[in-house]
Order: structure tokens, then C-alpha cells, then sequence
């Protein structure tokens, strides 16, 4: 585990259901979820020999931006486009000025497919995300493409960065689409979009979220409440099918040392089986360690699968939680799991200094 004390200044997204992240977390509470076909886009296993004819893609788009969809038809640039409205909601949410650049890193989670596909593309989105942002490179930035445990790797990235000396504030944040009809044909032939062919699946989202992390700062942070992240905790390669649930019990476990409170759960469950299934096994494991009753989220319910974005997404919904849903409740546990094996959980808590 990497004890931590990065609070969050800052706060910006756009999603499915919302044009910002007040409305993200606003509409979630509340159960909203926007899927709408896409025929226009894709049909799900249209070439399949077992099935007469192909169904309509559900997805949950981005719907705000759906006029301009047509103009940018090239993944780098329809992500930048999103991360930048993300980009915008934090600037607009946070004391972050110009000057700030000079000692501000940028971290960014970006959709496994981009460089699976091609690498290139990641280099073209860096090109257009600066362009719209208007900003040049900032003095340290970091970048990967881990699925669901994205953010946090690039939160471990920041943390580094912080106790090297080389920032002192960071902007981690992730950026998702995969609505392009060739990576929706490569996800669909893996049996991973939920359609009639597939009821072990998900339905594909789009979103970006944004994050400002800067070093605990308590004169600064007096009379108000605060978000901290204060443990983060990873491992890899531990799934073994004799015991199942191993992995994410163990960066469960880390997350929680020294917890009095039982906190409440935000997850990437997304509707595939074996995300469920482990947290099961892992669960079951756990024992007192996780006290009853136990509140678990899965923002995946309506906002669809995000992706890369979505470490980033789970905080911010965690800290709409416990400031406008459940005030008495002050700390929350938020893991993810990537198809490649990594499981990475958080600890966020909340406090108020007077």
C-alpha cells in the first residue's frame, strides 16, 4: 500500500447523463440512464453464422456532442474533444489559473483499444488535446492505456512525482470511447458487448473525468470539508483460479488497515460475470474486515462502461455521495479490475478542520 495525502481541489467531467460532473453525480443518484441504439454506428454480431440477422449496438453516448459526431470521425480527435470539455468542467470548479502550469503534471488514462490498434493515435490525441485546451505541455506528463485501473496507475504516477519534488499539484483523469465500428467489431467478436448473442456483457459508455490533486494543506484547508486520498494499493498477476477472488481481496485488504468505519463501496462491476463473481469470492474472504451492512455502487448502471475514465468517475461519485447523499458517512472504498490482471483500490476519506 502507498499511504498518501493527496486532497482534491478540483473536479470535472461530462458523461452519458451529464454535461458536467454536478450533473453526472446528480443524474446517477438518481438512477438516470440514457442507452439509445446506434444503428448508424454498428450492429452486433451481424456476421455471425449462428444468428439470422444482427442486432442494433446499445450504447450510453455522450448525447450533448452527438451534432458534431459527424466532424470528428477520427478516435484521437473525438477523445480530445471530450477531454477537453471534462478539462473545461474542472477549470471552472477549481482556484486553478494559468500560472499554475509550471509546476502542474498531467496524468491521463486512455482506452486500451487506442494502442492496440495503433500507437500513433496516442500521439495524435496528446496534438489535438493541447490544441483545444490551449495549453502547451506541461513540465511532467505521464500516460497509459490499463482499461479500468488507469487513473489510479497514474495516481501512483502523481504520488511519485509529488515526493520527487517535480510538481506540486496534478491533473489525473481518463478519457473513454470505443464507439468506432472497427474497435466495436474487434470487442464484440471477444463476446464483451452486451447484445442477444451476449448476455454476459456490458454496455459501452463514453465519458472523461478530471481530477486536481494537490499535497495536503491544512492552514488552507481550515473550516472546510475536504476530499483526501490518503492509501492506494495494486497488485498483478495474482489470479489464480484455485482461489478465486485472491487478487482483489489483497488490494482490498491494504486499503482498508487502520479503517474504523465501515466505508461505502464504488466499483467497476459492469454487468460481465467475472467482475461480480470475484468480488464475491472476494468478499466472502474478507470476513469483519468489511462489517455489515455493506453499501456497494456500481456507477456502471447508468453511466455504461467507461473504461479508462472510469478510476476518476468513481471518485467523483464517491464524494458527491458522502457530500450530498450520505453526510454522516466519511470514508469511501473504490476499486477497479482491468482484463489484463491488475486490481488497484483507493481509500477516500472526508474532513472537516476547524
Amino acid at each position: 500500500m502507498t499511504p498518501i495525502k493527496l486532497v482534491i481541489t478540483g473536479i470535472g467531467m461530462i458523461s452519458s447523463i451529464g454535461i458536467s460532473a454536478s450533473q453526472s453525480c446528480a443524474s446517477f443518484s438518481a438512477g438516470i440512464a440514457r442507452r439509445t441504439s446506434m444503428p448508424e454506428i454498428y450492429y452486433c454480431h451481424a456476421d455471425d453464422p449462428d444468428f439470422e440477422d444482427g442486432t442494433e449496438l446499445i450504447a450510453a453516448p455522450v448525447s450533448f456532442l452527438k451534432s458534431m459526431r459527424e466532424k470528428y470521425p477520427e478516435p484521437s480527435e473525438w477523445l480530445a474533444l471530450m477531454a477537453e470539455k471534462a478539462f473545461s468542467d474542472l477549470m471552472e470548479n477549481s482556484a486553478y489559473d494559468a500560472e499554475m502550469d509550471r509546476e502542474t503534471g498531467l496524468f491521463l488514462s486512455l482506452p486500451v483499444i487506442l494502442i492496440e490498434n495503433d500507437p500513433a493515435m496516442k500521439d495524435a490525441f496528446i496534438y489535438h488535446f493541447h490544441n483545444r485546451i490551449e495549453k502547451d505541455l506541461f513540465p511532467c506528463e505521464s500516460y497509459c492505456c490499463t482499461g479500468h485501473t488507469g487513473v489510479f496507475s497514474m495516481m501512483d504516477e502523481a504520488a511519485k512525482a509529488f515526493s520527487e519534488g517535480k510538481i506540486t499539484r496534478a491533473i489525473v483523469g481518463g478519457v473513454e470511447s470505443c464507439l468506432f465500428p472497427k474497435w466495436l467489431d474487434e470487442l464484440d467478436r471477444d463476446y464483451k458487448i452486451k447484445s442477444p448473442r451476449n448476455i454476459d456483457g456490458y454496455i459501452p459508455g463514453e465519458a472523461s473525468a478530471f481530477l486536481l490533486l494537490e499535497k495536503e494543506n491544512k492552514e488552507r484547508q481550515k473550516n472546510a470539508v475536504t476530499f483526501t486520498i490518503d492509501a492506494l494499493s495494486s497488485t498483478t498477476g495474482l489470479h489464480i483460479p484455485q482461489a478465486p477472488g485472491s487478487a482483489l481481496k489483497q488490494v482490498i485488504s491494504a486499503v482498508l488497515d487502520g479503517l474504523e468505519e465501515t466505508p461505502v463501496i464504488f466499483c467497476d462491476v459492469n454487468g460481465e460475470s467475472w467482475r461480480a463473481e470475484e468480488w464475491g469470492f472476494a468478499r466472502t474472504s474478507l470476513g469483519e474486515r468489511l462489517r455489515y451492512p455493506v453499501l456497494l455502487e456500481h456507477p456502471a448502471d447508468t453511466f455504461g462502461d467507461i473504461g479508462a475514465a472510469t478510476g476518476a468517475a468513481l471518485v467523483i461519485a464517491a464524494m458527491y455521495h458522502m457530500q450530498i447523499m450520505d453526510r454522516d458517512r466519511h470514508t469511501a472504498l473504490i476499486w477497479t479490475s482491468s482484463d489484463q490482471g491488475e486490481r488497484r483500490a483507493v481509500r477516500l476519506r472526508k474532513t472537516q478542520t476547524f
